[in-house]
């Protein structure tokens, strides 16, 4: 009788290594499928926190003015709490105890008393989620947006200053042509873009006018992301876009996001070295891109304050941090809506191209913008802070962006 032999059952080293391979691989999806559901999941409850918040202070006309971090557990966060009528502050699960000066993780709340704003980062890179008196209706995050604009957190953004678009008689988020400012390609625009003009304009679109709050996620965020930094030590910078003499630029190759090698416009007085950048292409948490946020133009912001109120200045640029923040009692201006984290102590100046601080020294209502232009040269950066001009004003250097 033949007998059969039994075909080795073992497995070879070989076939073990595959097996723990896909093992790895598998663990390693598990892994970020989990990660990405636990984000999604904490980015659903903040939203839903922020919604729960502004239904209860819509048709506020008077908020509690302050700033601070809602769940630092200060005297002004538990009043609020008490206005809202809520037992428990939300919390931002990457929260770690700090205060509006020393983490973004949180839900920072901003109020002068008239207007109120939060803003809140993501987990997992998303953005940053705005909530605001001034656009006060509930988003959700924003996973894609029309072509010319970025999602950001609960926010799509012009990806690009905005354009006049002679066809739609519209501004329009595009790279070509250059920014909407005093006048457009000749005689295609009459109208001088006031702050009245720029917040019209968005509006006609379906959006609004770029908000100081959104204005700061973005910087901060900007801030946050490696790609945005040149140099290193004391002579590390954030890039700055268009700072050389020439006009506004109108040029597609400015906006070659591929050119590795483009040659921006850097500013020699500057510590860092710019000139081998793409300077004016700002790279988002997100992955997202977006352009001249600091140079080429400045950009009006939808906030007006009276000086009268104690805002005022002395007319000049000055370093963000030589002002005295912690005995500063303004509570229409506060670090945290203006300055940099700098949470390292690194005491950034504008050499470190952060930008500087420009308040009235005349008393009005003014209208704020930010970013600086490209004749501000050292002053530009996308924490550049200007309080000087009537929201009447037009300049052929100042523009807008808008937000929906």
């Amino acid at each position: 009788m033949n007998k059969t032999l039994k075909k080795n059952s073992s497995f070879t080293l070989i076939e073990l290594l595959v097996v723990i391979v896909i093992i790895g691989i598998l663990a390693g999806l598990v892994t970020i499928a989990a990660t990405s559901f636990i984000n999604n999941s904490h980015n659903a409850r903040m939203v839903a926190e922020l919604a729960g918040i502004s239904k209860k202070l819509i048709g506020e006309t008077e908020f509690p003015a302050g700033n601070f971090c809602m769940e630092d557990g200060s005297d002004e966060a538990k009043k609020l709490l008490d206005f809202l009528e809520m037992e428990k502050a939300p919390a931002h699960p990457l929260y770690n105890g700090g205060t509006h000066l020393t983490t973004n993780e949180c839900f920072l709340y901003f109020s002068d008393g008239e207007h109120y704003s939060i803003r809140v980062p993501t987990v997992g890179n998303k953005g940053y989620l705005i909530q605001e008196s001034r656009n006060p209706n509930p988003q959700g995050i924003q996973e894609k947006c029309e072509e010319g604009w970025i999602p950001f957190g609960n926010r799509c953004v012009m990806k690009y200053e905005a354009k006049y678009d002679a066809d739609k008689e519209q501004a329009v988020s595009k790279a070509t042509s250059i920014p909407w400012t005093k006048e457009t390609a000749g005689t295609e625009v009459e109208d001088y873009l006031t702050w009245y003009k720029a917040k019209e304009e968005c509006e006609k679109i379906g959006a609004h006018l770029i908000t100081n709050a959104e204005w700061m996620a973005l910087a901060r965020d900007i801030e946050s992301v490696d790609e945005n930094w040149v140099g290193t030590g004391t002579d590390r910078a954030l890039k700055m876009g268009n700072t050389g003499n020439a006009a506004p630029v109108n040029s597609d190759a400015w906006y070659a996001l591929d050119s590795a090698d483009y040659v921006g416009h850097p500013d020699p007085n500057d510590k860092a070295d710019r000139s081998s950048t793409s300077s004016a292409k700002l790279i988002l948490s997100n992955g997202q891109v977006i352009w001249d946020l600091s140079g080429n133009v400045s950009e009006w912001i939808d906030k007006i304050i009276s000086t009268q109120k104690g805002l005022i200045g002395s007319g000049n640029y000055v370093e963000i941090n030589s002002i005295d923040w912690a005995n500063l009692t303004n509570m229409h201006i506060s670090y945290s809506q203006i300055g940099p984290l700098d949470k390292n102590g690194d005491n950034f100046t504008s050499s470190n191209g952060i930008g500087t601080i420009c308040l009235s020294s005349s008393e009005g209502c003014f209208a704020l913008a930010r970013g600086a232009t490209h004749i501000n040269k050292k002053n530009t950066g996308v924490f550049t802070f200007y309080f000087k001009d009537l929201p009447s004003t037009s300049l052929d250097t100042r523009g807008f962006r808008c937000v929906r």
